[in-house]
């Protein structure tokens, strides 16, 4: 029994080298291939560069911002001065349109007959 597992092994180890050698061929025939192709012109064989990935924020520019700051600082000094009849009065601290009384009172009696016709009909809401 012995002698069945030593030749096994010595046959196994001959398809070993034999593939060993196949393959020392393949790799030669592969390296003389690769030396040709490095004659080619290296922006051919390099793959496009990828984009770096951002985390998704937009990233502006020193100069940009300071154009941004600056017409926003030229805005504001315009609303201050009162130079534009345009942009004189900045919205939020101009006054709020009113209804005067007469105009209140003719949109309080025109609800309440629009009531008055929608309780007729049975309705509880408009």
């Amino acid at each position: 029994m012995r002698t069945d597992y030593i030749q096994q092994f010595v046959k196994l180890r001959r398809e070993l080298l034999g593939e060993k050698g196949s393959l020392e061929q393949r790799l030669s025939q592969i390296n003389d291939a690769l030396g040709e192709v490095a004659t080619v012109p290296a922006r051919i064989l390099t793959a496009p560069a990828e984009k770096p990935q951002t985390s998704g924020k937009r990233q502006m520019s020193p100069q940009a911002r300071a154009r941004i700051a600056a017409a926003q600082r030229k805005r504001w000094a315009v609303l201050r001065d009162g130079q534009s009849k345009k942009l004189a009065v900045h919205p939020a601290a101009r006054p709020k349109p009113r209804f005067s009384p007469a105009a209140r009172k003719r949109l309080a009696e025109v609800a309440r007959k629009r009531w008055a016709a929608a309780k007729a009909a049975g309705k509880s809401a408009l």
